[in-house]
């Protein structure tokens, strides 16, 4: 397994901690600096910017008790369901993305908490991580008003991209 691979398995755990209202520099910031252990360093597909997370999908049969502990605890303020995003409840993270939380749209889909990567180029980045061996989930879509995505597997885990 590659070295940024292993790292992709605690990006959804770090992107639940952006939420916390009180953030002067968002703990992903924090993680991705250390995991360079540099300022202003590439991330490992070459594209040429820090990776940063645009969006963190939270699917679970429990929607209002996971929006409850995020209120509760962090103070996060949701919104109502938006049907072109799944009917996810959507709070805004202080890192400038957003976090999502929804129910399976149908009886096959799993739970899963799934991070998506923003980007300026969504088709070549996601043509790359293809070729670095990921599979292709859900090829490049567009959601009206709020942009473009994709979804990857790679090694147990799932992760798109996302292109406003």
């Amino acid at each position: 397994m590659k070295y940024w691979m292993k790292k992709l398995i605690l990006f959804p755990v770090i992107a639940i901690l952006l939420i916390i209202p009180d953030a002067k520099v968002s703990v992903l910031d924090i993680t991705l600096h250390r995991y360079y252990d540099v300022d202003n360093e590439t991330d490992p597909l070459d594209t040429g910017k820090i990776m940063k997370v645009r969006y963190l999908e939270i699917v679970t049969p429990d929607v209002d008790g996971t929006i409850a502990i995020f209120v509760d605890l962090n103070g996060a303020k949701f919104s109502n369901p938006i049907a072109d995003l799944g009917n996810s409840r959507v709070a805004e993270m202080p890192s400038g993305g957003q976090i999502g939380v929804r129910a399976p749209m149908h009886a096959a889909e799993e739970v899963v908490t799934r991070t998506y990567f923003s980007t300026d180029d969504i088709e070549a980045v996601t043509e790359r991580a293809v070729a670095a061996g990921a599979e292709l989930a859900v090829p490049v879509m567009d959601v009206p008003g709020q942009g473009k995505f994709s979804i990857v597997f790679q090694g147990g885990n799932q992760f798109g991209y996302w292109q406003d």
